[in-house]
């Protein structure tokens, strides 16, 4: 676990935020700056549930007592485990999750994965893209909308 201190400037003032990587198995979870996790799946890797349980929790424990609101980097992901997919609907994921923003690597993968996101309706906003600047983009509108 990788921890590392940083001042940064808020509107409301200045705070100090814990920069946190943690790891699981198969994933890399970053807190940045901006309070956004940024999720890396190690490319070629098989996503279990026991491995999204895990990384669930990390995450949690990076920011206690907040939604999360996660930029998923799939690029390279092998596949994921049915009963991983279903923990994502899962009522405590669901009441966590503010938003997450999958980044996939091709508009091939962007239009496989927007057809299993329809099938698979989640209950919070999600959304495929091919670019993360766009996909951060739209995470933080996300967020400023739950908080207005």
């Amino acid at each position: 676990m990788l921890i590392i201190f940083k001042l940064i400037s808020l509107t409301t003032g200045l705070y100090f935020i814990k920069m946190i990587e943690r790891r699981t198995k198969t994933t890399t979870y970053k807190l940045r700056e901006d309070g956004l996790i940024f999720s890396q799946v190690q490319k070629g890797s098989y996503v279990s549930l026991e491995d999204t349980v895990k990384g669930f929790e990390l995450m949690k424990s990076m920011v206690p007592n907040q939604k999360l609101y996660i930029v998923s980097d799939l690029f390279g992901i092998k596949g994921t485990e049915k009963n991983a997919r279903k923990f994502a609907l899962d009522t405590e994921f669901v009441n966590k999750v503010g938003a997450i923003a999958f980044v996939t690597g091709s508009g091939a993968s962007k239009i496989i994965a927007n057809f299993v996101l329809r099938l698979n309706k989640m209950p919070y906003p999600s959304k495929m893209f091919t670019d993360r600047d766009k996909a951060i983009a739209w995470l933080k509108a996300q967020r400023d909308l739950e908080l207005a």
